[in-house]
């Protein structure tokens, strides 16, 4: 099995899946793999200024995503079997050092340690943003509704 032209950075077995594994190369490319059938199932040409150098099974966005990042991120998730859409996590970016990988937290799905080529660890919590952003659109819809009651109950008193 050959599809990459550079050398590979990285390599991950899917976490339930024994015949699928990710890969990242030198070359800019994403792919994945069916090692039974020997070949590839999906394939992306990153268009970023460094290759990929780390490679993941997404947890975020279930199994079969795959998760990359190149030197200081942001963290990419790919979902190849149904949208071949990228996600961008900045949540997981500006890093002093460049990301040599990544390891997702085995109970908590939004929690990512990442290490660094100066042998520097950082901690993510990724996709907790989006759920602050939410928690505050809700209690914006509850306040707006309880000033509402208050008012007209001062109007109508």
């Amino acid at each position: 099995m050959s599809e990459h032209t550079k050398t590979i950075n990285c390599i991950k077995f899917h976490p339930t899946n024994p015949d699928l594994i990710a890969t990242t190369g030198a070359d800019k490319k994403v792919i994945v793999w069916n090692i039974a059938k020997q070949q590839v199932m999906a394939k992306l040409e990153v268009v970023t200024r460094d290759p990929p150098k780390a490679v993941g099974w997404s947890t975020v966005r279930g199994a079969d995503a795959v998760c990359f990042i190149q030197g200081s991120g942001p963290l990419y998730v790919w979902a190849y079997q149904t949208e071949q859409k990228l996600q961008t996590f900045k949540e997981a970016s500006g890093f002093n050092s460049c990301v040599c990988q990544f390891r997702w937290h085995p109970k908590n799905a939004n929690r990512l340690a990442l290490g660094h080529l100066n042998g520097s660890i950082s901690i993510c919590n990724i996709g907790l943003f989006d759920l602050a952003i939410k928690n505050f659109q809700q209690w914006k819809k509850v306040l707006k509704f309880r000033s509402f009651l208050v008012v007209n109950f001062f109007f109508r008193g």
